[in-house]
């Protein structure tokens, strides 16, 4: 019982501190208006949460298995899959606080800044690269990639350097897709990579028309002070 009571404890609180950090960093970047509204919030504080844990998983607990059982098949098998399917969350939570942080906005007119559409988009840019590169390990003939920097194997080890460079690969192809440009070292080979270049090009251009529709909104606000 005494065990469980701890748990409880250290859950709670650990619950509490990241809604504190994740409440900081909104007030500290200047977004009040995002405190106001429910369920943006709490998207939010879901997020960190969720990148929190993402860090933990992949460079803690991960670090710590690796030597026991990074040769295991099933247990590099399970990593890769569980990788992706964090990164799918924090995709779509991402995709749902963009959602609901523009739709409030662009309502009440309220916060309405142009530097939010560029952070969005580079994390964007920098969470499809993620996938990209997980999905590299978990299915490297999904790719067109005939001088990869890395050569996929069924095994976790340390990849160094390289490991960096092959991300900065895959975070330049990220940025070519959603620009719907080609990039000469990386191009998809499967259905799967296919559509998540065509969901990435169509949220690129949700953003552009958000940047379009916040220039429009803020003019006609001037024009109404103006009046």
């Amino acid at each position: 019982l005494g065990i469980i009571m701890i748990n409880k404890l250290l859950r709670s609180n650990f619950i509490k501190l990241s809604k504190y950090f994740a409440e900081f960093i909104l007030l500290t970047e200047g977004s009040e208006e995002w405190i106001k509204v429910t369920p943006l919030r709490k998207a939010w504080h879901y997020l960190v949460l969720l990148a929190l844990f993402k860090a933990f998983y992949g460079y803690v607990l991960i670090s710590l298995f690796s030597q026991q059982f990074g040769t295991i098949y099933a247990f590099v098998l399970f990593h890769r899959i569980f990788s992706i399917i964090i990164l799918s969350a924090i995709l779509i939570l991402v995709l749902y606080i963009i959602y609901l942080h523009y739709r409030y906005l662009l309502t009440t007119g309220l916060d309405l800044r142009f530097k939010n559409i560029p952070l969005f988009y580079l994390l964007l840019i920098l969470i499809y690269s993620q996938l990209y590169y997980s999905i590299y390990f978990l299915a490297p003939l999904s790719f067109y990639y005939p001088q990869p920097i890395i050569m996929t194997e069924n095994i976790i080890v340390s990849l160094g350097f390289r490991g960096y460079l092959l991300l900065l690969d895959f975070a330049t192809y990220s940025f070519s897709v959603s620009f719907a440009l080609s990039y000469p070292r990386i191009s998809s080979n499967s259905i799967f990579v296919s559509l998540l270049n065509v969901s990435q090009l169509i949220i690129n251009v949700v953003l552009i028309s958000l940047f379009i529709s916040t220039f429009v909104q803020k003019i006609s606000d001037k024009k109404s002070q103006s009046n």
